[in-house]
C-alpha cells in the first residue's frame, strides 16, 4: 500500500492500481485480480490434474495408515513408488474421467506385497512361511509366521544376534472427488487413517526358532470398518545387536512389505 498527495483527487481503479481515500487520505493498492481457470478451454488436462491430485492424496492416506512405521522401512523412491500405484488404482475406479474414486475394498489388491524398501525386499530377506487371519469386522489381524531356521531362511546382516518382527495395521478409506471442493477427501474421515503396531519379542539368531511366532494386531477403539474402509496390514523384519543386555535396532536389512488388504 501507498499514500497518494496531489491536489487532484482520484478514486477507482487505473489499469492494475486501486485508488481510494480513508481518514482524509489518499491510498493506492494493487486492484484485485479475478483469478482465472488456468485449464480454461483444456479440459482433458484439467481432468489430468484432478486425477493426479486424487493420486496424491491416496498415497498420503496410505503413508498416514502406516505412520507409526512408514519412514522406519522406506527408502528414498518410496513416495514414488506410492503415487504410481494409487494413479494405477484410481484408473480402475468407477466415475467420469477426472472424477474417478479411489476404491480400495475393490481394488486394493494392487497394495498386496507393495515393498517399502526396493533395496532391503522383505521378501529376498524372510524366505519362511507366513498365514494370516482378519476377523470378521475387520479391525483386527493375526499373523502366524511358521517356525524357521534363523539362518538357513534369513538373508541378514552377519552382526546381527537377534531379530524380531512388526506388525502395522492401519485403515484405508475411498477417496472421491468432490465437485464444491474441487479436490479428493476421504468418504469416510472418522474411520480413515486409523493406525496400531505390535512387536514380537527378539529371535536368537543361530537354529530354529522352535516354535510358531504369532503377533496379533488390531485398530484403535476397535471400529467395525464401514463397506468404504479397508484394513492394511504389513509385516516387518528388524535385525538387532544384542549388547550388555540392551537390544540395538541394526541400520541394515531392515524390511517391511504390506501382507494384507481386508
Amino acid at each position: 500500500m501507498a499514500k497518494y498527495r496531489s491536489i487532484v483527487k482520484i478514486t477507482g481503479k487505473v489499469g492494475d492500481m486501486q485508488f481510494s481515500e480513508r481518514d482524509g487520505k489518499s491510498r493506492i493498492n494493487l486492484a484485485a485480480r479475478i483469478k482465472e481457470d488456468p485449464f480454461k478451454g483444456h479440459p482433458r488436462m484439467k481432468e489430468n490434474a484432478q486425477e493426479f491430485s486424487g493420486a496424491a492424496t491416496a498415497a498420503k492416506a496410505l503413508r498416514k495408515s502406516l505412520e507409526k512405521v512408514y519412514k522406519v522401512f522406506k527408502d528414498k523412491n518410496a513416495g514414488r513408488r506410492l503415487f504410481t500405484l494409487m494413479k494405477s488404482i484410481l484408473n480402475l475406479g468407477a466415475g467420469n474421467r477426472g472424477e474417478r474414486i479411489v476404491d480400495f475394498p475393490t481394488n486394493g489388491y494392487n497394495l498386496q506385497d507393495l515393498e517399502l524398501n526396493q533395496v532391503d525386499k522383505f521378501a529376498n530377506i524372510f524366505r519362511g512361511e507366513i498365514t494370516t487371519v482378519v476377523n470378521a469386522d475387520r479391525n483386527e489381524i493375526q499373523v502366524t509366521i511358521e517356525d524357521f531356521h534363523t539362518v538357513d531362511d534369513l538373508s541378514g546382516p552377519d552382526f546381527a544376534t537377534h531379530l524380531k518382527f512388526v506388525l502395522a495395521v492401519g485403515s484405508l478409506s475411498n477417496q472421491n472427488y468432490v465437485p464444491t471442493d474441487d479436490k479428493y477427501k476421504s468418504t469416510n474421515p472418522s474411520q480413515d487413517g486409523l493406525n496400531n503396531i505390535e512387536e514380537s519379542a527378539p529371535v536368537a539368531i543361530g537354529s530354529m526358532v522352535g516354535t510358531n511366532l504369532v503377533i496379533t494386531a488390531q485398530l484403535p477403539g476397535a471400529p467395525v470398518l464401514d463397506p468404504d474402509v479397508s484394513l492394511i496390514a504389513a509385516l516387518g523384519i528388524q535385525f538387532l545387536d544384542f549388547v550388555n543386555g540392551q537390544f540395538y535396532v541394526l541400520d541394515s536389512k531392515n524390511a517391511m512389505k504390506i501382507i494384507e488388504v481386508a
